[in-house]
């Protein structure tokens, strides 16, 4: 059973490298603020990951328990603390890149970053707490908060998740508005796993802890980063760079129609794209490029941008 959990943790890792990358290309093409907050969400939750599995296989494979008996005050438990809160810290700053809107809904976005913050200062409390416990030999207090624990948690994800799906998305490219979305269906999927999961917990009948119910919701946010990047790669065309500032045109001594080409070059189009968008044969694009390259020197697409957007 420890080795199946122990596979189970590695799928799971794979998917969230695979969300964390799709995000990171997304940010590189939009360059929103919004899917960078997101992209720390999901950085964060691959590091708790990370740490759910070193302490499972130290104590469970490795039989390793450490000082104290592998209470919250080791290197791990401060750490998982640390990253629960930074998690819902990042929720709290993504929720206010969402544009207010109507009434109605400036007060849900209200409600749910009131309800991430709480989630990111009852970790800091409770690390408090232990650390001073512990300054004064004192029993470590325990680090549960039960029922409420799981209401807090699952409230605050479910009002993020709400404001996500009813947030005026207008001015967003459609792969933002479709990770935003698929975002919040997923948030709104974690309240039923909450509940299950807090059923579980209080009858004990759950044989494969540590691992959640909790990891379905994880899958989903994973599955919709891919999604929201194979969306942007196939509908938006947003510049992977900036257009050439003028600045940089009349030192290269670019025309205009070179300025167009290193525009569309930025937004990822080929050879053959570029010569349909412009009307013009492939023949005459490799013409462009060549004197591109010549006048920036540079020796490939990706150089000549950097040239480009370093001006």
């Amino acid at each position: 059973m420890r080795h199946l959990i122990l596979a189970a943790y590695a799928a799971l890792a794979a998917t969230g490298f695979a969300g964390l990358a799709s995000l990171a290309f997304l940010y590189a093409r939009t360059r929103r603020p919004l899917v960078a907050l997101i992209a720390a969400v999901e950085a964060s939750l691959l590091a708790g990951l990370a740490l759910t599995l070193a302490a499972f296989y130290l104590r469970n494979v490795a039989s390793y328990e450490g000082p104290g008996g592998g209470t919250v005050m080791t290197p791990l438990g401060i750490a998982s603390l640390v990253l629960q809160a930074s998690i819902y810290l990042f929720v709290f700053l993504s929720l206010g890149r969402l544009e207010p809107g109507s009434g109605a809904f400036r007060a849900l976005r209200a409600a749910a970053r009131s309800l991430a913050l709480a989630n990111v200062l009852v970790p800091a409390a409770y690390l408090f707490l232990a650390a001073d416990a512990l300054f004064r030999e004192a029993p470590i207090p325990p680090d549960s908060l039960g029922s409420f624990g799981y209401l807090l948690t699952g409230g605050a994800v479910a009002m993020a998740g709400l404001a996500f799906l009813l947030a005026r998305l207008g001015d967003e490219p459609p792969s933002v508005r479709l990770l935003a979305r698929g975002l919040g269906l997923c948030c709104l999927a974690f309240v039923p796993l909450t509940v299950a999961e807090a059923l579980l917990a209080a009858s004990g009948s759950w044989p494969y802890k540590p691992l959640s119910l909790d990891f379905l919701f994880y899958l989903g946010m994973n599955a919709v980063s891919c999604a929201s990047l194979a969306a942007s790669l196939s509908r938006d065309r947003s510049p992977a760079f900036a257009p050439p500032t003028a600045e940089a045109a009349s030192a290269l001594g670019l025309t205009e129609r070179e300025q167009a080409m290193a525009e569309l070059i930025g937004r990822g189009l080929s050879n053959k794209e570029i010569a349909a968008e412009l009307g013009i044969s492939p023949a005459t694009v490799r013409t462009h490029i060549y004197n591109l390259y010549r006048k920036a020197g540079a020796r490939s697409r990706v150089e000549l941008l950097n040239i480009l957007s370093r001006r």
